[in-house]
């Protein structure tokens, strides 16, 4: 495994000792209003189906518990400033899932069937993933729904930006990829997260990937700089979320190829240090061997999952085949195992 830094280079090899472990060899303050964010879109992309989170104020919907071991560190993602102006009084949908809207588009959940689309909004096309910083910027990345007219395979790997002033997107970055997108994984961009503790994106890339080549990469972005300042090779990943553990801060992905969990260090900086460790196998709650993570949310210490089917193709999909999927953290065993819902909280649904 590769971890190239701008800080600091690490230069990690494969070994058998690294299989033995459970590790994966690689290569190389806004107003208090609630932000209820969806994700995803339709066709293929019900594997990157709608998601809905809310937060409250300075405190997220999947910050920490008293007392827990882990927790996810989104509790300061901003409102976006430009929503007064377009008549947003009290929270705001952001949602790239509606089936017959391309692009982003805001919902007003105060006044149902109201909604703002910027014109700005529909330069990359369709859309998927998305994080919002501390200032209350959107990073979003485009994700091809059942055709490549509309996300050309060319632009998979640029994060654009929607300004929380002006609401204008414009591209924000360009990932370097190890190969370039193509019709047989038009795929580029498929999670992103925001740390509020280093002001750092995380990006996760499958550009180039190929049935026998894994060659996606995960990516730690400085948003002040727009610079990649650490990357991970040779990692396919669907989702990622960083967390506080007792161990410090690390970047949990779902991987792209099988139905696993892993987690990876991130030193006080972001950048990624040490080796990837699995965390969870999905079949040990239940999850069918083609289920991938969409999405990951902490909630002390739950784990929460979203998976879908994930084949890199744009064969249409039916929106039922999401599901949910929820494990705890054991510390007696210090493993992850299967839990319920817990009462008076659901998980989070499209």
């Amino acid at each position: 495994m590769a971890i190239n830094s701008r800080n600091n280079q690490r230069p990690r090899s494969t070994s058998a000792a690294r299989r033995a472990s459970n590790t994966r060899p690689t290569h190389s303050t806004r107003r208090p209003w609630p932000l209820i964010i969806g994700l995803g879109a339709t066709g293929v992309i019900v594997t990157l189906a709608a998601l809905v989170l809310t937060l409250h104020g300075p405190a997220s919907a999947d910050s920490d518990a008293t007392g827990s071991h882990f927790s996810a560190v989104t509790d300061c993602r901003g409102f976006p400033a430009f929503t007064p102006e377009y008549g947003f009084t009290g929270g705001v949908v952001i949602n790239t899932s509606i089936p017959e809207r391309m692009g982003l588009v805001l919902l007003d959940p105060a006044q149902q069937g109201r909604g703002f689309q910027h014109p700005s909004w529909l330069k990359a096309g369709n859309l998927g993933p998305f994080a919002v910083d501390k200032d209350g910027n959107i990073y979003v990345g485009p994700v091809p729904k059942v055709s490549l007219a509309d996300n050309p395979p060319a632009g998979a790997n640029t994060i654009w930006r929607v300004d929380t002033t002006s609401a204008e997107m414009e591209p924000f970055l360009e990932l370097p990829a190890a190969a370039a997108p193509n019709e047989r994984n038009p795929f580029g961009i498929l999670g992103l997260a925001f740390d509020c503790a280093t002001s750092s994106l995380y990006a996760s890339s499958v550009a180039g990937s190929g049935p026998a080549s894994e060659v996606g990469r995960l990516f730690q972005i400085d948003v002040a700089t727009q610079q990649v300042m650490s990357q991970v090779e040779g990692v396919d990943a669907l989702s990622v979320v960083v967390a506080q553990t007792p161990e410090g801060h690390r970047l949990f992905y779902g991987t792209a190829r099988e139905s696993l969990i892993y987690s990876i260090g991130l030193d006080a900086r972001g950048a990624f240090v040490g080796e990837p460790r699995l965390e969870l196998d999905l079949a040990d709650l239940g999850g069918d061997v083609n289920e991938k993570a969409r999405r990951i949310t902490l909630n002390g210490d739950r784990l929460e999952l979203t998976v879908v089917p994930f084949t890199f193709t744009l064969a249409a999909r039916s929106a039922n085949l999401q599901r949910h999927l929820v494990a705890r953290y054991d510390t007696t065993t210090q493993a992850w195992v299967p839990a319920d819902v817990a009462p008076g909280r659901a998980v989070p649904a499209p």
